[in-house]
């Protein structure tokens, strides 16, 4: 409708003049951030973004449409064009004559500006509007660069190989109840991710545990690892493991990156770190500069085979199944539930509780007196793995106790349980034994081994 401003009533008592307000500056939005589906992105999500001057305030908006990045270009600036106008608003005193004017309408006043009316009000016989500005309209056309189109991958996903296993507590955590980690990834490229589920009853029932999100680095040995010691560095041990996809790879690193925590592998049941890696062709890798027996694992250094499991835990996007103390013994069967996964067979796991199982005492000495021998050692801690100077590890259990067994020609002849890292076996008769001492916590842990002559 076309308003004259000379229209309003006159003799209405007070000012009739129109009555303008500005809106103050920080009102508006300095920029209007625009998501929309791209049509020329294969309907990809597209973002389009106007702003004015160099200010901080951005508000986010949506449309559910398909559009161009010109239109969508377009839009945003008009809003961000209409956030600015509504901050002028006017009141209008008119005759009853212009009560067909709605909340809505648009209107133009003489001078050529545009308006839509939010509130009408009619009392005696007096039709007040107010009114804000309504933007100019802007350039015809803008334009937009919607982006790089990304690849949408088509390949088959392929069935899935996983990886599960019972680990000692890794960096940043201490688990309280039995769990079992599991990895997953697939050959195909097309391969994304996978449900898990895992049965408590022999595979009568199945409870989905979760989703892998994303391929782990993982394959196999290639090599046998000759086994090491836990305490420097292995200069000459190495291993050849091939991966089980094309796009895995793996990289060397420095000495102080390792002692950070780096490169942290699972090499059949042995925690392994490498420093040092040589790529040999499609898939194989050598690997060298090893730390061995890491995180307590210094019981899996032999044994190491061909074909035995490779899984990077640097970065890996794991899954974590978790279980009551009371099962602790009990199997689990796990197995992978994604595309291509029907009718894959289900691995096998024992709860042991590794998480949960204090790590075994270190620097054993045993002294002889007589028919007495004292015995001392050093505790070590799954909730502190390195050594601070002058400070003793934390303890991560309810209370200190040791379980001690004292064994002569392969039978044992004295045990005991103390509540500090020494003890006085008495009454030790003469002749070769071998000192056992573990730490006990929820579950017992590993024992320690010395040799007496």
């Amino acid at each position: 409708a076309q308003l004259d401003v000379a229209e309003a009533d006159a003799r209405l008592p007070g000012d009739s003049r129109p009555r303008e307000r500005q809106g103050r500056a920080d009102a508006a939005p300095d920029g209007v951030e625009l998501a929309y589906f791209d049509a020329d992105r294969d309907y990809q999500p597209g973002l389009q973004r106007a702003r004015r001057g160099t200010g901080s305030r951005v508000v986010a908006e949506g449309v559910a449409a398909v559009l161009a990045a010109d239109a969508a270009k377009g839009l945003a600036t008009a809003m961000l064009a209409r956030t600015e106008a509504a901050r002028t608003a006017l009141t209008l005193r008119l005759p009853w004559r212009h009560l067909g004017l709605l909340p809505g309408d648009r209107v133009a006043l003489a001078d050529g500006s545009q308006w839509r009316i939010s509130e009408v009000r009619f009392e005696a016989f007096v039709l007040s509007l107010d009114l804000v500005r309504v933007a100019a309209a802007g350039p015809a056309r803008l334009a937009g660069d919607g982006g790089r189109p990304l690849p949408q991958d088509q390949a088959a996903a392929g069935p899935t190989s996983l990886i599960v296993y019972d680990a000692p507590p890794l960096p940043g955590e201490l688990p309280a109840s039995p769990r079992l980690w599991v990895a997953a990834a697939g050959a195909a490229p097309g391969w994304r991710r996978a449900a898990v589920e895992v049965s408590g009853d022999g595979g009568a029932s199945w409870q989905l545990a979760g989703s892998a999100s994303g391929p782990s680095v993982m394959g196999v040995a290639l090599t046998a690892l000759l086994p090491g010691q836990p305490w420097s560095w292995d200069a000459h041990g190495r291993v050849e493991v091939e991966l089980l996809a094309e796009a895995m790879w793996l990289e060397s690193r420095s000495r102080d990156a390792l002692l950070g925590g780096a490169n942290l592998a699972l090499l059949g049941d042995e925690l392994i770190q490498f420093a040092d890696v040589e790529a040999l062709g499609p898939r194989r890798f050598r690997l060298s500069g090893l730390l061995r027996g890491r995180r307590g694992t210094e019981h899996a250094m032999a044994g190491h085979g061909v074909g035995e499991r490779f899984l990077l835990l640097d970065g890996a996007p794991l899954l974590a199944v978790t279980a009551p103390v009371e099962a602790l013994g009990e199997l689990r069967l796990v197995r992978a539930a994604g595309v291509g996964d029907a009718g894959a067979p289900a691995i096998s796991v024992g709860l042991g509780g590794e998480g949960l199982a204090p790590l075994a005492p270190v620097h054993l000495v045993a002294t002889r007196s007589g028919g007495s021998l004292a015995a001392r050692w050093v505790r070590r801690s799954r909730a502190g793995f390195g050594w601070p100077d002058f400070t003793d590890v934390p303890l991560a259990e309810d209370r200190e106790l040791y379980l001690a067994e004292l064994w002569q020609g392969g039978a044992l002849v004295q045990s005991q349980s103390v509540a500090a890292s020494a003890l006085v076996f008495a009454g030790v008769a003469a002749g070769p034994a071998t000192l056992k001492v573990a730490q006990i916590g929820a579950t017992r842990g590993r024992f320690a081994s010395l040799d007496i002559a």
